[in-house]
């Protein structure tokens, strides 16, 4: 009967062994990589080997200690405050030059400054892993089965691509949606699908729906000059002609970060899916005392109330 047990047990043990997969991600900064985190977590959860590559100069990304969890850092020539300053000007340009009917063209101008600096960081990224050949060896014995992706920092496709392995994608949005639009090959016509950062709506008049047209215009044209750059790097890289698109368009899923009931209705392709929602988590029981924005203490008298803030 024990040896029976034992048996039994080996089997189960190897079992679950054998329905954990080999998951690489190629991750972003900041919010997107909080985000990422979430999708890691469940997939630990499942019994997934779960292995993140990581810049030497990365900001957010901090390696942890877990037996499923490998976090494969390589050099980059910068530090963290590059990738700080990056984020930063993004943030404040946007901030400071909200487009409007008489700020747009400042907009988009000031914005294709700010991207044309991310991209040569993104250049910087790729070039960390496709040229460490110490390491493209080690993740080709990897026996990886998927790569996980954040489009907006390019180059995880083509990681994928030399390893053999299928990728998805997980994305909130590209300004104008110029990624999903020209890459995921997902429709967005102007005449009633706002533009996003065009702070639209799709109640729009006559004026709004051609503010909107050359919202998705000006877009397009610093996609043209700035992301199309990419297209000889990802030919260098893949040893024939091709296109950033090309390769984007290869993904299997574009794991959309919101929810179907938030967006304004347009139409999108089989395999975008709607995952919004996957960094919430059940919400904990205020602290004793506490109401709504302020905290109550005993006075003589009764209770009297000030503000936390």
């Amino acid at each position: 009967m024990l040896t029976n047990i034992l048996l039994l047990s080996l089997q189960i043990s190897l079992l679950g062994t054998s329905l954990g997969g080999n998951i690489l991600i190629w991750p972003m900064e900041g919010s997107h990589w909080l985000n990422v985190k979430i999708i890691i977590d469940a997939l630990i959860e499942k019994e997934h080997n779960v292995t993140v590559l990581v810049a030497s100069g990365a900001l957010f990304i901090t390696p942890t200690s877990n037996p499923s969890l490998t976090f494969e850092i390589y050099e980059v020539p910068f530090e963290k405050e590059r990738i700080a300053e990056v984020i930063r000007n993004f943030v404040w340009t946007w901030l400071e030059n909200r487009p409007s009917p008489s700020t747009m063209w400042t907009f988009y101008h000031e914005m294709a400054k700010v991207i044309k600096d991310f991209h040569i960081v993104s250049k910087e990224l790729c070039d960390g892993v496709l040229k460490n050949g110490k390491l493209m060896e080690k993740l080709k014995k990897g026996k990886f089965e998927v790569l996980l992706s954040d489009p907006v920092f390019p180059c995880g496709d083509i990681i994928a691509i030399k390893l053999g392995i299928p990728f998805i994608y997980s994305l909130r949005f590209s300004p104008a949606s110029t990624v999903e639009k020209h890459c995921g090959k997902v429709p967005y016509p102007p005449s009633y699908v706002p533009a996003i950062l065009s702070e639209l709506t799709d109640q729009m008049s006559f004026a709004d729906r051609v503010r909107n047209f050359i919202s998705y215009h000006l877009q397009d044209y610093i996609f043209e000059t700035l992301w199309k750059q990419w297209d000889s790097y990802y030919s260098t890289a893949l040893g024939r002609p091709t296109t950033l698109c090309e390769t984007m368009g290869k993904a299997e899923i574009w794991l959309i970060r919101t929810y179907w009931d938030f967006e304004f209705p347009r139409p999108y392709l089989p395999n975008f899916e709607f995952v919004g929602g996957l960094h919430c988590k059940p919400a904990k029981p205020l602290p004793k005392g506490y109401y709504g924005n302020h905290i109550l203490r005993k006075e003589e008298g009764g209770l009297s109330s000030y503000d936390q803030d």
